[in-house]
């Protein structure tokens, strides 16, 4: 990783590899995997509106972040998202943002379809 700044670590299960990535520019190092076709991508509002410059491409879904967002309803309204957007095992989700978003993205991603990367 360039300058690095970042830290890529990759945590294991017996459902698949999951990479998480951390660092300072680190929005700048998810160009590639925002650019690939199989990518779903949740971003923080705050996120969104500070550095949409940088994104090749509008998100599948902005969310504004905070604890209201752990919800099982916000789950529910997220899983149907993936699957009306034909989201299957081979795609990769990608959750970018602050902590409670990325906790409705991880549990998501990992009962979606049993699990995905």
């Amino acid at each position: 990783m360039s300058g690095g700044k970042l830290k890529r670590m990759t945590l294991q299960s017996v459902s698949g590899d999951c990479d998480v990535i951390c660092g300072d520019k680190v929005l700048s190092e998810l160009h590639s995997l925002l650019c690939k076709d199989q990518t779903f991508s949740v971003v923080d509002t705050a996120v969104w509106n500070l550095h949409r410059d940088i994104f090749p491409r509008k998100p599948n879904i902005v969310l504004q972040g905070g604890e209201d967002i752990k919800s099982m309803e916000a789950a529910s309204n997220l899983l149907s998202l993936l699957a009306e957007s034909g989201v299957d095992r081979s795609y990769t989700i990608v959750g970018i943002g602050g902590g409670s978003l990325l906790d409705l993205v991880g549990f998501c991603a990992a009962v979606y379809m049993r699990g995905v990367e």
